[in-house]
């Protein structure tokens, strides 16, 4: 019986090697009695990564005089870019007869208890050839970089066909350089600062892998048309960046449209207050209706680039939020804030009693919107500067109230900032 073991259990390691280590399944399949005995959950050798057995332990069962089972389990390593790996365990029972002096496998069970599927070529072509078909319906301009090689691929007739250019680019960096000093409206480059390590990390890391924002392009009728761009990160099994696709379309006539439908609109998207437009249009009114001591603050976040720049584009929109939800907690709800733009706030503080209650609202803001952000071991002081205006008739003009809140902002930003100045009118 030791020697049936041993030879039964050297044939089905030597199978399992060659069907993992040299791809080779059709040395397995020759062991079979049959060609159509029960095989279940042995596939096409089609994946594209070096595979190696680092462990392996089998056992011998006998049934009978003449059949019996070897059971394995194996850790099996896919060998991934830059030293990374993928440890899979398998489990391989494999059922066994004595056909003469020969030993045949009659069924061959192969099943995965942990690690990720073998990355395999054609399940890989299959998919991003279904992904650029039709995503080709949909964009006019496809552009695909590798980030293992830094090699990219796009259609330049289409490119110079959307941006109105015979520009050529044999590289993803040249054809960004051109795209923001050639074609961008200067307002809407900083979109295209989607590349940071920090944020392309966090989109990974989060699954948020879909970046889509909208643009204005030079154009020789219109002077700018917008286009849409949408940015798919591609992770790898071990949540690095492995490909980037680029996409882009013309939706100059949709977005015209929309901007014309949405000339009524009244929230800011990203901070859900009120728009620059509705806001203003509030405040006039409740100058108009003024019957106390009411004030219009201007608000400004203290070096938000550095913020951006520190933690990426992300954090900071999760810091105008958290700044937002702040002042909210100072105010009452028959005050106006809305969002100017950028990292600015306005603020109308409507009908109070004296300038010196207005005193003790913008001392509470500034108080509660000092915070500490902390990410990747690197911490930064967040803090606001204010500028206020106050008065107390219903004949004061919103642009002068404008004027003199700006002007104390003015004053804040160029001395300490992390405060407020308040202007009598």
């Amino acid at each position: 019986m030791l020697d049936l073991a041993n030879i039964a259990i050297s044939i089905v390691k030597k199978s399992v090697h060659c069907y993992f280590e040299e791809k080779d399944v059709d040395y397995l399949l020759a062991q079979c009695i049959y060609d159509d005995i029960p095989i279940i959950g042995l596939e096409n050798a089609d994946w594209v990564n070096s595979v190696s057995i680092i462990n392996e332990h089998y056992q011998f069962f006998r049934l009978s005089e003449a059949t019996f089972i070897v059971y394995g389990k194996l850790t099996v390593r896919e060998t991934l870019e830059d030293d990374e790996y993928n440890d899979v365990e398998k489990n391989i029972t494999i059922s066994c007869k004595l056909n003469n002096s020969d030993i045949m496998f009659t069924s061959v069970h192969l099943s995965q208890t942990s690690g990720n599927v073998f990355a395999t070529q054609n399940e890989t072509s299959e998919r991003v050839k279904f992904y650029r078909d039709a995503i080709k319906c949909l964009y006019e301009v496809f552009v695909e970089y590798d980030n293992n090689d830094t090699s990219f691929v796009y259609d330049p007739d289409a490119f110079n066909q959307l941006f109105e250019t015979d520009a050529y680019f044999v590289n993803i960096d040249q054809m960004f350089w051109f795209m923001c000093t050639e074609c961008v409206h200067p307002d809407d480059t900083e979109k295209l600062d989607v590349f940071r390590n920090i944020d392309i990390e966090k989109r990974l890391q989060t699954n948020e892998c879909k970046i889509q924002f909208e643009v204005r392009i030079k154009n020789k009728k219109k002077g700018y048309k917008w286009i849409e761009m949408v940015i798919i990160l591609f992770p790898n099994s071990v949540y690095k960046l492995d490909k980037i696709f680029y996409l882009m379309r013309d939706i100059d006539d949709k977005k015209r449209m929309e901007l014309e439908n949405k000339v009524n609109a009244r929230k800011d998207p990203l901070t859900d207050v009120l728009n620059r437009r509705y806001s203003e249009a509030m405040i006039k009114v409740a100058i108009r209706e003024n019957e106390g001591i009411s004030a219009l603050a201007i608000v400004d976040i203290d070096n938000f680039k550095k913020i951006n720049d520190t933690f990426g584009h992300m954090s900071g929109d999760d810091v105008l939020k958290k700044i937002v939800n702040k002042i909210n907690t100072c105010i009452e709800n028959r005050d106006v804030i809305g969002r100017l733009g950028g990292d600015e706030f306005i603020l109308f503080v409507r009908n109070r009693n004296s300038v010196d209650e207005i005193y003790e609202i913008m001392e509470n803001i500034i108080k509660e919107t000092r915070m500490k952000h902390e990410e990747y071991n690197t911490s930064m002081d967040i803090h606001i500067s204010v500028g206020v205006a106050t008065f107390e008739n219903n004949d004061m003009e919103f642009e002068n109230l404008y004027k003199a809140s700006d002007e104390a902002l003015y004053e804040v930003k160029n001395s300490n900032k992390n405060a407020f100045v308040l202007k009598r009118i």
